[in-house]
């Protein structure tokens, strides 16, 4: 939040955040919860920033990532992946 009031200073900046679509969607994989909530909760944090600092003609959004398999992911029933993307 300190470097909002130097930004706010020179009327009008961008804040850009990377983040991912499970900050937004769950994603039922084993042990996920916890990365899905703390993901949502930047979430909300860039939203409530936007909202507030807009005034200021600060910019703020985040940039998110589709879901990768990765060894956390569970690779789900083919059935079951196509009814997701549709």
């Amino acid at each position: 939040m300190a470097v909002g009031k130097i930004m706010m200073a020179q009327n009008g900046d961008k804040v850009i955040n990377v983040s991912s679509v499970s900050g937004s969607r769950a994603i039922p994989t084993p042990f996920s919860a916890s990365c899905d909530a703390s993901k949502g909760g930047l979430g909300n944090l860039i939203w409530a920033l936007a909202i507030m600092w807009a005034r200021y003609h600060l910019n703020v959004n985040a940039i998110a990532r589709c879901a990768l398999e990765t060894s956390m992911r569970v690779t789900l029933p083919e059935d079951e992946e196509k009814r997701k993307v549709e």
